[in-house]
């Protein structure tokens, strides 16, 4: 009987017994109506030795007509994350055969944890000392391979009613693998007792790595960074992880805890329309209630987290938002980026072994398009000039912008920058996420739309061989910069041929004899044409014939962009 021990609670039959094993007190456990999946846990992990062999009443504690804790003891050291899961355990009834067998029925949970009671290195005797020594010499302890044969394969634990729902569960699974991979210890300690539970040790028993095999995943750094989660299970350790994984960021989440799903949502909402936000993390079912029915279809496009992406595309396409789901489904993933979603990040769920090299293609994919959003700032700020000029343009057609053939030029204009020229840019720039050479693109997009501005306002003259303006046929001056004066002055005669007056010549006009600026004071936006013009030509008209050389990028786009902003705005 050496490294023999015993579970009592101090019953009668469970002393005698002990006194008949001559079992020494250093030998006896006390059984603690443990009320926690963690304190039975916990307790295996303090008292039990990989050496052991264990006699555990099956009707712990006081409630003796109806107690099996004796079986969820046995079943938590079954699955525990170290050696001690392999020792012999002999399971003790003094009840008859029948009356046992009608306790298990009436008493045991979902867990079926009577299922261990048919496994291997497990003996179930009634309470005779002869029979129980001569079963423990002869108990063998498991090893790897005859656990999962002879024990893992024939259990099957499910979540208790009072864990919560399936997505919930997902939730806590999926924060718990991401915690445990990255080493970042943001767990708190309520989520590491629920790691403790039956159901989190059945599903972890085959999901242990190697020490060391994601040593290379490291966290994110976030200076400066602001990132929004939108997840109704944030509290259940996602805010935490994702927190840590996004160091240094002003990392906020909507907290659903204590709300109603309507009260939360609108909260999210008005908070996620905020062009501060460098990344949303919006999860893609908000409202399990109705959204993890699972009798049910529901289109992608109908979860709430989908009608929450559109609600922030609609305020600034913008605004970066990577989705997180639990869904694995390609169908899903390629709709979510359909409806304007800037990537997604699968949260493992414990329905699917994720191996680690799937586990690590998961985060690298998450960190490469966390920081690609990052990048992508600019497409917030070329949004919000696209919807001040769209705004304002409707504007003009609403108030009827003048009369006659001026009216009708004037919509025709509007009509080619809002329907093709601004659509098409910002649709470059997003392009330009994943590819930079469309920058230039982009760039070209909006300085077309300069063009347009000058067609709307001047002509060629085929009869006089000048370029005039519209409206009232006054020919065109010669703008030059005054280096001295730092001011724009006008030439008294003009020498220039028309056949060679460029975009910004044309320009300058425009915004000093229509759009009101000042040749003296607004010197900056005439300097801002000049070099746009000069970027733009340089692209397309390298010198000398030689290949382009002019690297367009974000803030070359921007600035065009707030250029075009600038003018548009002043048409009334």
């Amino acid at each position: 009987m050496e490294n023999t021990y015993i579970i009592s609670d101090y019953s009668n039959w469970v002393e005698k017994l002990t006194k008949q094993l001559n079992l020494p007190k250093e030998h006896v456990f006390t059984y603690q109506e443990w009320s926690e999946d963690f304190m039975f846990h916990d307790w295996v992990l303090e008292n039990i030795q990989p050496q052991s062999k264990l006699l555990i009443p099956i009707e712990l504690g006081h409630n003796k007509t109806s107690s099996v804790e004796g079986l969820r003891l046995a079943m938590h050291i079954r699955l525990m994350p170290n050696e001690i899961k392999y020792i012999p355990i002999i399971l003790i009834s003094n009840r008859e055969d029948w009356q046992l067998r009608q306790l298990l029925r009436d008493s045991l949970d979902r867990n079926h944890l009577d299922y261990i009671l048919d496994t291997k290195g497990v003996d179930f005797l009634r309470p005779n000392a002869d029979e129980i020594k001569a079963v423990v010499e002869n108990l063998i302890p498991l090893n790897r391979d005859s656990f999962k044969s002879h024990f893992y394969d024939h259990i099957h634990i499910l979540p208790l009613e009072q864990d919560g729902s399936k997505h919930s569960l997902a939730n806590i699974w999926g924060a718990l693998r991401l915690n445990e991979v990255l080493n970042l210890n943001a767990i708190t300690k309520s989520l590491t007792n629920r790691t403790k539970e039956l159901y989190f040790k059945y599903l972890r028993a085959f999901h242990e790595e190697p020490k060391g095999t994601f040593k290379d995943l490291q966290s994110l750094s976030c200076k400066d960074k602001r990132v929004l989660l939108v997840d109704d299970e944030a509290d259940k350790g996602w805010a935490d992880v994702l927190k840590a994984i996004f160091k240094e960021a002003d990392f906020q989440f909507i907290d659903f805890k204590n709300k109603s799903f309507t009260e939360a949502y609108a909260e999210a909402e008005t908070r996620a329309k905020d062009d501060t936000w460098d990344l949303i993390l919006l999860d893609l079912r908000l409202n399990p209630d109705k959204e993890d029915t699972g009798y049910k279809h529901i289109e992608t496009a109908e979860y709430s987290g989908a009608q929450l992406l559109k609600a922030i595309k609609d305020y600034n396409k913008g605004l970066q938002v990577i989705m997180l789901t639990a869904s694995n489904k390609a169908w899903n993933m390629k709709k979510l980026l359909d409806l304007g979603a800037d990537g997604y990040y699968i949260k493992e769920s414990p329905e699917f072994n994720f191996s680690p090299k799937i586990t690590k293609e998961n985060y690298d994919n998450l960190k490469d398009e966390a920081f690609t959003c990052f990048n992508a700032q600019y497409l917030k700020i070329t949004f919000n000039d696209r919807k001040l000029i769209e705004n304002h343009l409707k504007s003009i057609v609403r108030s009827g912008g003048g009369k006659g053939l001026e009216a009708l030029n004037k919509l025709k204009m509007i009509n080619e920058i809002i329907d093709i020229q601004l659509p098409q840019a910002f649709a470059l720039l997003s392009l330009a996420k994943e590819d930079s050479k469309f920058f230039s693109l982009a760039f070209l997009a909006y300085f077309k739309i300069l063009e347009i501005v000058n067609e709307y306002f001047v002509e060629y003259d085929e009869i006089q061989k000048k370029i005039k303006f519209k409206d009232n046929g006054d020919l065109l001056d010669e703008y030059w910069y005054d280096g001295m004066s730092k001011t724009y002055k006008k030439n008294t005669k003009n020498y220039w041929n028309p056949y060679k007056t460029s975009t910004p010549a044309k320009l300058y006009n425009v915004l000093f004899k229509r759009l009101g600026y000042d040749p003296q004071k607004d010197v900056s936006i005439a300097q801002n044409i000049y070099r746009k013009n000069k970027d733009r030509n340089d692209f397309i008209h390298p010198p000398d014939g030689l290949k382009s050389t002019k690297v367009f990028s974000s803030s070359d786009c921007e600035e065009i962009s707030d250029l075009v902003k600038t003018i548009l705005l002043k048409l009334s």
